[in-house]
């Protein structure tokens, strides 16, 4: 026998008179007068959430986010010991509110151990300056010490957030980032 799954329903006129429910994280609500749905967070009340339509999915079928905030993610960069490389540039010069997941892998040491360290970065670019405030935390590694260090400036002259990347030892690391982009100035 199959195992039928319902989502939960109502009409346009009742979710409206009942704005205040909150959907569970991850929890469907579909309007059956619209044919459009939300997904909830677990905090948000229906009338918080915003519907899901065609066009918050791209061809691929991937998540299109809203209010010019994107998600991209890097190719491998190599960058060579003793050394800083720039690893990630910001996708526009209004994007001054960024989030990075970062990967690094290296050889340690004369024995070419090979470790991996993982941490993320919080960057925020005044809009009045060119001034930038970044944070890196949750930085946790296999090898002794950690395999690079990481700092944010402001490129003057593509008046874009860039990402350095130090790797402090003789050998080279790979970074590769996952980053999530937000702007207020849409």
């Amino acid at each position: 026998m199959a195992t039928q799954i319902k989502l939960r329903r109502d009409t346009d006129t009742n979710w409206t008179a009942n704005s205040t429910v909150v959907l569970g994280e991850g929890e469907v609500g579909v309007n059956l007068t619209s044919g459009q749905f939300k997904i909830g967070n677990g905090t948000s009340t229906w009338a918080q959430l915003n519907y899901f339509s065609e066009d918050s999915f791209d061809a691929t079928g991937a998540l299109v986010y809203p209010n010019s905030a994107l998600q991209r993610d890097t190719s491998t960069v190599t960058c060579p010991g003793n050394a800083s490389t720039v690893v990630y540039t910001a996708s526009g010069q209004y994007q001054h509110t960024i989030r990075l997941l970062i990967q690094v892998e290296g050889f340690v040491g004369a024995n070419d151990i090979f470790d991996t360290q993982a941490c993320e970065m919080i960057i925020a670019k005044s809009f009045r300056a060119n001034a930038i405030a970044a944070s890196v935390y949750g930085v946790v590694h296999t090898s002794v010490a950690p395999l690079a260090t990481f700092t944010a400036n402001w490129n003057v002259l593509t008046s874009k957030v860039e990402v350095l990347c130090t790797a402090p030892g003789a050998n080279n690391v790979n970074v590769r980032i996952f980053a999530t982009e937000i702007t207020t100035s849409d």
